[in-house]
């Protein structure tokens, strides 16, 4: 996919008023904002519409990447980031996890498969999809079972989303993958599903690049207790979805006080529930029919071959409805 299709083409995040004058073009270098001017990075295909920079500490060429890692102290921050782009990778397509952790993995499937068993039943607006958190882009087969329509991806990490881009366009991608200790190896990672169904971003989920009501279905899931203002995103998240669009939601309520202060935690499901349905100050525009809901769907993110963190996601899918 080469450039935006017209009814997603992006809003600068600085001035917000390019609506669309100039399609994105990523088989540029960078996009100039017609508005203001600012201008934003394009990398391999991939556009940084936010501000977070394009990062690249070894994604091109993963086994030289393994070689140096393996030399670096366990504490520095590259090997951590390495660390967690496997992670996500093994999580996302449990299908390429070495075989030590296939057995963990056994019910990596529920999600989506609960996911897309709701979508059937309850029909998405004609539109684009938007999955915001979206990492490396696993869950894009589902927003597809669910439209027919532009599919797009975001997340804030580049690397994330260059993987996610390297599947889109090939339906595979080799990510560095922790075997134990400091010891990484190339893994390559197999999606087929992915090839040319979605166009991946880096953007800020609490600043997106799109103009209000551009989506029928948008989705975030473990994206809540994973930022620093949840109350932000979930407005975000609703002035993005358009009336009678369906919005998809998933957490596991592990907040953190390292990434939000512990007023901004929403802690129990019901407390969400009530927040959907415009009962809490400063967010009572939200007006949310609750269609399906799983209190504790598993899902597995795999450290290195002999560690994985099993939680429990607590699912919704809700419809937006008139005031």
């Amino acid at each position: 996919m080469s450039t935006f299709e017209p009814s997603i083409d992006p809003v600068c995040v600085g001035c917000r008023t390019a609506q669309g004058a100039v399609a994105l073009r990523l088989e540029a270098s960078a996009w100039r904002c017609p508005g203001c001017g600012a201008e934003h990075a394009i990398v391999d295909g991939v556009a940084c519409l936010g501000p977070f920079p394009p990062e690249d500490p070894g994604i091109r060429d993963v086994p030289s990447w393994c070689e140096r890692l393996s030399d670096l102290d366990p504490e520095d921050s590259e090997h951590r980031l390495a660390g967690l782009l496997g992670t996500y990778g093994v999580a996302h397509f449990p299908e390429s996890a070495p075989p030590s952790l296939r057995g963990a993995l056994v019910d990596q499937g529920l999600l989506p498969g609960t996911l897309s068993g709701w979508l059937a039943q309850h029909a998405a607006p004609a539109g684009p999809a938007l999955e915001l958190g979206a990492g490396p882009g696993g869950l894009a087969p589902v927003w597809r079972s669910a439209t027919p329509g532009p599919i797009v991806l975001v997340d804030r990490w580049w690397p994330n989303v260059w993987i996610a881009s390297q599947l889109a366009l090939h339906g595979q991608a080799t990510v560095p993958w922790r075997e134990v200790g400091c010891r990484f190896r190339p893994l390559q990672l197999r999606a087929p599903a992915l090839r040319g169904i979605a166009t991946p971003l880096v953007a800020d989920a609490l600043n997106p690049p799109f103009r209000a009501a551009s989506f029928g279905l948008v989705a975030a899931v473990n994206l809540l207790d994973s930022v620093p203002e949840p109350f932000i995103l979930l407005g975000q998240l609703d002035a993005l979805l358009a009336p009678g669009g369906l919005l998809v939601l998933g957490m596991a309520y592990h907040f953190t006080p390292a990434v939000q202060p512990q007023p901004g935690w929403i802690e129990r499901p019901e407390t969400l529930r009530a927040i959907l349905s415009g009962a809490m100050p400063g967010l009572s525009q939200l007006s949310y029919e609750l269609l399906e809901e799983d209190l504790a769907v598993p899902w597995v993110l795999p450290a290195h071959d002999r560690l994985t963190h099993r939680y429990l996601v607590h699912l919704l899918l809700l419809r937006k409805t008139p005031r």
